[in-house]
């Protein structure tokens, strides 16, 4: 029976150790066990890791694209938007500025914006003739491609069922 230990051995080192019997002393040198082959094997992908590394980088891929191109069209629309209010600032300003009359046209393209289009709603269910006093909504919508251009077939392609600024104006009766 081995008495002795081993434990204290580090890889390639000899240590004594005492043997079956009390006198004879055997040296033994502790070799490190061989992992060689898993080694080599952990370095190299296999083409399955390659194929699922691949699929995951083009999945991250697209949905970069994706937020990106949502991003974008968010911020144009935003631009577009603040400068629809501008536009239509600009619009209320030169209308009052001759003498706070609107004009008498139900419709019209903003002069100076040509990619801008107006249009007047009078609003019956605000109106008080006491006062004298009634309502119109300035719609404004945005052409986009067709600006510039006129004619009715232009007007029928316009999107009237979603301004992108409107303004509510008390105006007086005679006037509307």
């Amino acid at each position: 029976m081995w008495r002795g230990t081993l434990a204290s051995c580090l890889p390639g080192e000899r240590k004594r150790v005492d043997g079956p019997t009390a006198g004879e002393i055997r040296l033994l040198q502790v070799r490190p066990v061989k992992k060689a082959a898993s080694r080599a094997h952990r370095r190299a992908m296999t083409l399955l890791e390659v194929a699922v590394g691949l699929l995951l980088l083009a999945t991250l891929l697209v949905g970069i694209l994706r937020a990106f191109g949502q991003h974008s069209r968010q911020a144009r629309h935003a631009r577009i938007r603040l400068e629809a209010v501008a536009v239509a600032d600009a619009l209320l300003a030169e209308w009052f500025s001759r003498g706070g009359e609107v004009p008498g046209d139900d419709e019209g393209e903003v002069p100076g914006h040509p990619e801008y289009y107006w249009r007047l709603t009078p609003l019956e269910e605000i109106c008080d003739e006491e006062l004298d006093l009634g309502a119109v909504r300035v719609d404004l919508f945005f052409l986009g491609e067709k600006a510039g251009r006129s004619g009715e077939e232009d007007k029928k392609k316009l999107p009237f069922d979603s301004p992108i600024v409107s303004v509510e104006l008390a105006v007086p009766l005679s006037r509307r």
